[in-house]
């Protein structure tokens, strides 16, 4: 349901390439989330994690922030500013969920030597 909401939203020729990005960039998280609990093989489960404080503090951080946005939204008197900053906040808040979970675009690269 989320991932056909995301490809049809922001397609339209009014769309500008704030609004292509950020439908890009959502789209990237929530399919790459969608690959890793699916099960399949991944080299992302053979990465070294942070510690469990680090995760806390950067994920109530980015989530802070979403929240602070959030109820900026929720003050704003025009139609747009309400949609720019909702948007912008549900971006933070899957950020901060992201980073918890240490996956996609806060993974850890491993090189093998």
């Amino acid at each position: 349901m989320a991932l056909a909401t995301l490809q049809a939203w922001g397609t339209g020729a009014e769309a500008g390439w704030e609004l292509r990005f950020l439908r890009f960039f959502l789209l990237r998280i929530l399919v790459k989330s969608l690959s890793l609990e699916s099960g399949l093989p991944s080299a992302s489960r053979d990465r070294p994690r942070d510690c469990m404080g680090c995760r806390i503090v950067g994920a109530a951080g980015l989530i802070g922030i979403g929240a602070y946005l959030a109820n900026v939204a929720w003050k704003n008197k025009t139609f747009v500013g309400r949609i720019t900053f909702s948007t912008i906040s549900l971006a933070f808040v899957t950020l901060g969920v992201q980073r918890y979970k240490q996956e996609f675009p806060f993974e850890k690269r491993t090189e093998k030597s």
